[in-house]
């Protein structure tokens, strides 16, 4: 059975769900996150494992969001347009839509003497 004694780090200051989601969200690693609040990963997952996949989950939309806005302004980045186009659209390169057929040989004949 979990405790409901709150977990405090090294410090003996309360970690509450908004230290570990305010982490999460920029950008953390599991380590770091840890390493900052003073506490063994595996506690800290345990306990506080929503507010990071929560933190997480709200960089990448602000992440994606700056990049659409960054791509969608007037002198946007063609690379970073196409890259989009690519994620949310699943656009190609190929105009017809479709892969090129791998299993096509092809053969070339040449005449070594006039080489």
């Amino acid at each position: 059975m979990r405790s409901t004694k709150p977990l405090a780090d090294w410090q003996g200051e309360v970690i509450d769900a908004n230290r570990v989601y305010a982490l999460a969200r920029s950008g953390a690693t599991n380590g770091e996150i840890a390493g900052a609040l003073g506490v063994r990963w595996k506690i800290l997952h345990a306990r506080f494992g929503a507010a990071i996949r929560r933190g997480r989950a709200n960089l990448r939309i602000a992440l994606r969001s700056k990049q659409l806005q960054s791509a969608c302004e007037e002198d946007g980045d063609a690379r970073l347009l196409m890259w989009l186009g690519r994620q949310y659209l699943h656009q190609t390169d190929d105009p017809a839509g479709h892969a090129p057929d791998k299993h096509i040989k092809t053969y070339v004949k040449f005449d070594v003497e006039s080489v």
